[in-house]
């Protein structure tokens, strides 16, 4: 019955991480979209005669109301409450861990790739690729032991 029990609570789990990771990159692609269309709006904007350059700008910042402002304390938040002691526990056996480095762990935790995670961190792809780096070293992974994300899964 324990084993019952324990795979239910591991597909429940899994359900949720999804569930989370889908809002997580909806929200994403819309902050995505929305700088598109911004950049666009902007550049349509400098080719239009000076009266209708305001209503370029109100249409703007009409846009702009649709992102989310900091994807990152919404992803936290909803982190926390599916897996409440992963940071204490990733803590206590890495003391040393920068806020940043804890943000990309969360982020892979959950399986986001390099890519998200730069943007979802305001980070360049580059700098997300050199933390990762360095969360490996520090983990004492090798290249070709666990994955940091198999790795990350271990701390609940």
């Amino acid at each position: 019955m324990s084993l019952l029990q324990n795979k239910y609570n591991a597909d429940v789990s899994f359900f949720k991480d999804k569930e989370f990771l889908m809002k997580i990159l909806e929200m994403e692609e819309r902050n995505v979209l929305v700088n598109k269309l911004v950049t666009k709006l902007n550049k349509i904007k400098d080719k239009q005669p000076k009266e209708y350059q305001g209503w370029m700008t109100l249409a703007t910042i009409e846009v702009e109301k649709y992102k989310v402002p900091d994807l990152w304390d919404v992803f936290e938040h909803d982190f926390v409450k599916l897996h409440p002691q992963f940071k204490k526990d990733l803590s206590s056996k890495f003391p040393d861990l920068t806020d940043n480095e804890y943000k990309v762990c969360a982020l892979i935790r959950v399986n986001f790739k390099t890519k998200d995670i730069s943007e979802i961190t305001g980070v360049s792809v580059k700098s997300i690729e050199a933390i990762r780096t360095r969360l490996r070293k520090r983990f004492d992974l090798s290249s070709t032991d666990v994955l940091l994300g198999d790795y990350l899964n271990q701390f609940e």
